[in-house]
């Protein structure tokens, strides 16, 4: 079943679960939905909660957009700086942004420089 809210379509994950006492299944989506949001809210203010062990980006450069991917604790990155050092502008990036999420041996000692 799905309900229009705000200009917005809101799905029922499985619309034949029942709505465990709630007056309308609107109802029952507002109040468990609020608690939910509640609680990405506190998440969200503990990064460290969250460790990324594998990611696949796209990175849009000054001169070029570049595959960068983390696996198994390495960066690795498709422009050729990266290729000579194993280390480039793109990674460091990502290391900056995500270094809190991060297993340690994913963090190069660069990152500390800024």
């Amino acid at each position: 079943m799905a309900l229009a809210k705000r200009d917005k379509l809101v799905q029922f994950p499985d619309p034949s679960r029942k709505n465990r006492g709630c007056s309308s299944e609107e109802v029952c989506l507002q109040s468990s939905l609020i608690g939910k949001i509640e609680k990405a809210k506190r998440y969200a203010q503990e990064p460290g909660r969250i460790t990324i062990d594998s990611l696949a980006s796209t990175f849009r450069g000054e001169n070029d957009t570049h595959n960068v991917s983390l696996a198994a604790g390495h960066w690795h990155c498709t422009c050729d700086f990266f290729a000579e050092r194993d280390v480039c502008s793109h990674t460091l990036a990502l290391e900056k942004i995500l270094r809190d999420m991060l297993p340690a041996e994913s963090v190069s000692a660069t990152v500390a420089l800024f």
